[in-house]
C-alpha cells in the first residue's frame, strides 16, 4: 500500500478514536463495536488503491478463507442482480439495496467482523453511528437516514490525504467495494 495512504489510514484512526472518546464523554451513545456487523450490509466505496489492498490482503489468505470471500463476492453479484439493481452501477437504489441485504464479501458471518479489518477502507473506517437504539442499523430498508458521527476537519484532511495520494490520484475512481474486491478476484 502507498506509504501515505498507510499513514494517513493511522492517522485517521487516531483522530477517530479521539473524537469517539469525546463524543462519548459528552453524552453521543455509539454502539458501534465488536461483533456489530449492520454497516457491512450497507452501501461502501472504494478507490482503486483500497481495492488492489483488500484483493492482496484477500489473496494472502488460507485458501479456506480466501474461497469464502470469493464467494461472497459472487453472492453479492447474485443479489444485486436479483434485486434488479445493476452491479456497475456505481449509486445503486439506496431503498432496493437495502432491501437485498447484501452481505459485504468480507464479513465472517459467524465471527461478526471483517477478514480484512487492518486494511479496511475509508468508507468503513468512517463509518459510526450516533444512536441510542442500534435497531435501525439492521433495518436499513425501512430507515433511510441515520445519524452518523461529524467527523472534524482534521479526519477531513486525513480522508482528504488517503483519496488524493492513491498512485492513480488523476483517474481515481470509485467503485462499489464488493464489485471492485471481486473483479479483482476474477468474479465477473
Amino acid at each position: 500500500m502507498n506509504r501515505a495512504v498507510r499513514t494517513a489510514y493511522a492517522q485517521f484512526d487516531v483522530e477517530a478514536k479521539m473524537l469517539l472518546r469525546k463524543a462519548r464523554s459528552e453524552g453521543a451513545h455509539i454502539p458501534c463495536g465488536p461483533r456489530c456487523d449492520h454497516c457491512c450490509y450497507d452501501v461502501a466505496w472504494v478507490v482503486d488503491e483500497e481495492a488492489d489492498e483488500l484483493a492482496e490482503r484477500v489473496r494472502s489468505m488460507p485458501a479456506a478463507k480466501r474461497e469464502q470471500v470469493v464467494r461472497g463476492c459472487e453472492a453479492w453479484l447474485a443479489g444485486m442482480r436479483g434485486a434488479g439493481l445493476d452491479p456497475d452501477k456505481n449509486r445503486p437504489d439506496l431503498r432496493t439495496y437495502h432491501r437485498a441485504h447484501l452481505a459485504c464479501p468480507l464479513l465472517d458471518r459467524e465471527a461478526h467482523s471483517c477478514m480484512a479489518y487492518a486494511v479496511r477502507p475509508l468508507a468503513c473506517r468512517a463509518h459510526y453511528v450516533n444512536a441510542t437504539d442500534p435497531s435501525p442499523c439492521a433495518n436499513r430498508a425501512n430507515v433511510p437516514v441515520i445519524d452518523t458521527v461529524e467527523f472534524p476537519d482534521s479526519i477531513r484532511r486525513a480522508m482528504a490525504t488517503i483519496l488524493q495520494t492513491t498512485t492513480r490520484a488523476q483517474t481515481a475512481r470509485d467503485m462499489l467495494l464488493p464489485r471492485a474486491l471481486g473483479e479483482r478476484l476474477g468474479v465477473r
